[in-house]
């Protein structure tokens, strides 16, 4: 294994540590929309509705909020998600970049991007909906580069 790649594990090893540190030892951030998005989660989970909870609200979020809450009513287990689901989006982002190079500089941008980790950690919309753009662009990007319907179904 060449240099380079043994950084880049390093660097991807530091963005999980990272994660982890942050999760085990913060609290989850609590907005003062916070209540907007986990109000709602909690009436689906009791109704199977939002039963006009979301009337200033779209209720993607709210909905992955009320599926994390009915694996574990916590917004521990909130973040917990989201942290997964941002270092898949970095994974997501290393395989667009085709040069090592690239890689490299991308995850020591990620590592010291606190913004992104604060926005993981918090009970908001921001990080899932990064998450959806992200997702949806790596399987167009696929799609442009290999031509093949499948990955836009």
């Amino acid at each position: 294994m060449n240099s380079k790649k043994t950084l880049l594990l390093a660097i991807l090893l530091f963005l999980i540590l990272e994660r982890v540190f942050v999760y085990i030892t913060l609290p989850p951030v609590i907005e003062p929309d916070t209540g907007g998005y986990t109000s709602p989660a909690l009436h689906f989970l009791e109704h199977k509705n939002f039963g006009g909870t979301v009337w200033c609200r779209t209720p993607g979020y709210p909905l992955f909020i009320a599926a994390v809450y009915s694996i574990n009513p916590s917004n521990k287990t909130v973040i917990l998600f989201q942290h997964l689901m941002g270092i898949f989006m970095i994974l997501l982002i290393l395989k667009l970049i085709p040069s090592l190079t690239g890689k490299l500089l991308a995850g020591v941008l990620f590592a010291i991007d606190l913004q992104l980790l604060r926005y993981e950690h918090s009970i908001m919309s921001d990080f899932l909906f990064t998450f959806i753009i992200v997702f949806i662009f790596y399987f167009f990007y696929k799609y442009i580069q290999s031509g093949k319907i499948f990955y836009i179904i």
